[in-house]
């Protein structure tokens, strides 16, 4: 009998509430993202490239943003004191608008620092345009964890958007 285990990727709100997009230096600066998650993974196997959250980010800080993502078991999915790594953790655009002369993400290595942490800063740091709806995915690979896991393996990723590079 195999038994399915699930995730659940929640968000933390530490930016300001959503509002709608401006032209880039236009008052009040937009810095804002909203989050959502996958929380049907299928653990009996190995997972490739599997999309465990996307970003949806707005910005028209003409000193540029970064993007702050943190990890709170730091790459593992975990339930209880059961656990097992995600590898090859990555960032990748999926649509929207990023500033002019700012560089996309694709296949972006993630590498959490020790408490979970990892910066995306989109370079280099000034765009020329607002970025409008720019739609970002973390994917993940693991490895089998074991016949017979069992369980709701969660992982919480916090999210927050600042000015500057």
């Amino acid at each position: 009998m195999r038994i399915t285990a699930f995730i659940l990727v929640a968000f933390s709100a530490l930016a300001a509430p959503i509002e709608t997009s401006a032209d880039l230096g236009d008052t009040p600066l937009i810095n804002t993202y909203q989050g959502t998650s996958n929380i049907n993974l299928n653990f009996t196997s190995s997972g490739t490239h599997q999309q465990i959250a996307l970003f949806l980010i707005s910005s028209n800080d003409p000193a540029g943003f970064h993007v702050t993502f943190t990890f709170q078991n730091k790459g593992f999915f975990k339930v209880g004191s059961r656990q097992f790594a995600m590898t090859s953790i990555v960032l990748n655009k999926v649509s929207g608008t990023l500033g002019t002369g700012l560089t996309e993400p694709a296949n972006m290595p993630i590498t959490l620092d020790g408490a979970g942490a990892w910066t995306w800063h989109p370079t280099p740091p000034a765009p020329t345009t607002e970025t409008d709806g720019y739609l970002v995915e973390i994917a993940v690979d693991w490895a089998n964890p074991a016949t017979g896991l069992a369980g709701f393996y969660q992982e919480r990723i916090t999210c927050s958007v600042a000015s500057g590079p």
